[in-house]
């Protein structure tokens, strides 16, 4: 549990996709999403970028955590 009651909100939605506690049906929006993301950048939405950035630095931040 963090702290701050905010972050706190945010990292509790974060582990109830990623950790099916509505029957998976978070992550596999947030999966759809991603993919219309990425087509959309594909098409030359440089906007949509900026999401996949995001989703790159979530990925490295847990790369981070895990190496200490």
């Amino acid at each position: 549990m963090l702290k701050n009651k905010k972050y706190d909100q945010e990292f509790n939605n974060i582990l109830d996709t990623f950790g099916g506690a509505d029957g998976g049906v978070s992550f596999v929006r947030l999966q759809s999403f991603l993919k219309d993301i990425e087509n959309r950048w594909l098409d030359g939405d440089k906007d949509s970028g900026l999401i996949l950035d995001i989703m790159s630095r979530f990925s490295k931040l847990i790369d981070i955590a895990n190496e200490r």
